[in-house]
């Protein structure tokens, strides 16, 4: 009987999550500025491009976007929200980050509610500058081809803003993924070579080499030996039939370091990664590396429990 139970819980639960099924795929659109967040501030129009992917075994979902002004080109919100299941509430919660305009760093913290045809989800913020915003986005499923985002209501600073924000994106068509840029063949990422060293603010660290084996081939070779002398052997490689930076590392003990990186940059990357210790502890996320000059880059992680790690690499000289 307690078996019977636990197993019509966890498939009440997972019936949420399944929810997100139709809007899965790639979309495009656009539309007028969001106005009135720290870092939007110019109106226009703007092209948006989104992806919903499944994570984890469809026990999670990943929404990414880029949206930036067709007359300039320049960014006007990109970002990356993960949307799982609580332990605790057993509810749908959201977590995620982005940067909105030039250089507005942004996290986040949510929860969901259904609706018909689509889902409400109601956002707490906060910029690297301080700025505190609540907001509350609706997104329907209008028809197969067709979903609907709406901004039903935004606080910021303390101020209502009044926005009117609503857009429609079209499925975008098979074979281009909605993408219309062309995926480079080389990496666009500038590889971070030979010895570095690793701080994070859990207090932990670590001293890394990199090695690229060939010069006409897009990967490294990386031995990680952390602070408590533990070592781990990675691969990173670029994967130049869908454009994403992929690392994997192995250690003692069953524990690995997992990244996906589907946004990358010559400087910036962004993607989710899945981690497990030596003692069996898991954790998942969100994370964004920025290279921020040639001899330090420097990671932050918000993992599914609205925690934030931030790590600081350095070459050594």
């Amino acid at each position: 009987m307690a078996i019977s139970l636990l197993f019509g819980q966890f498939s009440t639960a997972q019936a949420q999550i399944e929810k997100f099924a139709p809007f899965i795929g790639n979309w495009k659109g656009t539309a007028d500025a969001i106005l009135g967040f720290e870092g939007m501030q110019e109106s226009g129009q703007v092209r948006w491009e989104t992806k919903w992917r499944w994570l984890s075994n469809k026990t999670a979902v990943e929404h990414t976007w880029n949206s930036s002004y067709i007359e300039s080109g320049k960014n006007q919100s990109t970002g990356t929200q993960v949307f799982y299941l609580d332990a605790e509430t057993k509810k749908v919660v959201t977590t995620g980050f982005g940067v909105d305009g030039e250089d507005t760093q942004w996290s986040n913290t949510g929860k969901v509610d259904f609706v018909n045809k689509g889902f409400t989800v109601t956002i707490s913020e906060k910029t690297l500058t301080g700025v505190k915003s609540t907001y509350i986005f609706k997104n329907t499923k209008t028809s197969r081809q067709e979903l609907q985002s709406e901004l039903l209501s935004m606080v910021v600073g303390g101020k209502k803003v009044s926005s009117g924000f609503k857009h429609t994106m079209k499925r975008a068509k098979r074979g281009n993924r909605g993408m219309p840029r062309a995926i480079p063949a080389k990496c666009p990422w500038e590889w971070m070579l030979g010895d570095w060293t690793i701080e994070r603010s859990d207090g932990t660290s670590a001293r890394i080499n990199w090695v690229k084996p060939r010069e006409d081939a897009d990967y490294l070779h990386g031995t990680w030996i952390e602070s408590d002398g533990s070592v781990q052997n990675e691969l990173i490689s670029w994967q130049s039939d869908r454009g994403h930076l992929v690392a994997n590392s192995h250690g003692p003990s069953g524990s690995f370091v997992a990244i996906d990186m589907p946004h990358v940059e010559r400087h910036l990357m962004r993607g989710t990664l899945s981690k497990r210790d030596s003692d069996g502890n898991v954790l998942n996320g969100v994370v964004v590396i920025e290279r921020v000059s040639p001899t330090e880059a420097r990671t932050r992680i918000l993992t599914t429990d609205g925690k934030t790690l931030t790590e600081v690499l350095r070459a050594v000289e």
